[in-house]
């Protein structure tokens, strides 16, 4: 059916697992009896989930820094290729993703999630460099420019809500859906090298919840405060700090 390419964890229900041999109890599968249960994904019950291989890795992966001179594509593939091809809407909190070379990192993931997304919709919460109506019209121009050239069909729309910089979150976080990121410094400096690897050394980890912290809820209620303060605050002279862009595919 081709849907094992998506996937490479079954995590399956105890009882079931128990009957079919991927439980905390009974005998392990061999190599060849999981291979015939679902392919090449693995299959393991709900109990032990953590113990999979592939969570492992995942968990291993999602704590690494990123490197300088790590590739682009490596580590977009690694961390980020699979949560954008099931999100529906990807939101991004970077102050500084406007600014400087910074820009260019985040038109880059753009890119990327154009080529592995499904007609996502991408937020972003920013702040321009500076608060003319002339730094405001400089990155309008560019993100029209560069938006109506996405043709991968992954991206359907992108929303920029700017805030002046002493009222914007300083926490970095990016949102796939119910998935959470935090890297340390700008996403969008992360995909900025020229050469098309990373700059500099950065950490970035995947959020997961416990019974006290909830890293989707925390994200959503910081994206409500965020968009409450853009919409009530007067601060550019033309009120251009909400931004709208259709690639051409897409355009309305």
């Amino acid at each position: 059916s081709g849907w094992e390419e998506h996937f490479e964890l079954a995590i399956i229900e105890e009882t079931l697992a128990e009957i079919i041999g991927v439980g905390e109890t009974g005998a392990p599968l061999s190599h060849e009896q999981r291979r015939d249960l679902c392919g090449e994904v693995e299959p393991i019950g709900l109990a032990i989930a953590d113990q999979a291989r592939a969570w492992r890795r995942a968990s291993a992966i999602s704590r690494r820094r990123f490197e300088v001179g790590d590739a682009h594509e490596t580590l977009w593939n690694e961390r980020f290729s699979r949560l954008a091809e099931f999100s529906i809407q990807i939101v991004i909190i970077d102050a500084y993703a406007l600014h400087d070379r910074q820009i260019s990192g985040f038109i880059k993931l753009l890119q990327l999630i154009d080529r592995d997304g499904q007609s996502c919709r991408v937020t972003l919460f920013s702040s321009p460099s500076e608060g003319t109506d002339e730094a405001v019209a400089r990155i309008r121009e560019m993100l029209q420019e560069e938006v109506a050239r996405l043709s991968g069909g992954g991206v359907r729309q992108v929303t920029v809500r700017l805030l002046p910089l002493d009222e914007q979150e300083h926490d970095r976080r990016i949102r796939f859906d119910r998935s959470v990121c935090s890297p340390e410094n700008s996403i969008a400096l992360v995909f900025s090298g020229g050469d098309g690897t990373v700059p500099q050394r950065i950490g970035c980890t995947l959020q997961l919840s416990d019974d006290e912290y909830h890293p989707f809820n925390v994200m959503k209620e910081t994206e409500n405060v965020l968009f409450n303060k853009a919409k009530s605050l007067k601060w550019l002279p033309t009120e251009q700090d909400f931004m709208v862009f259709y690639p051409d595919l897409h355009k309305p």
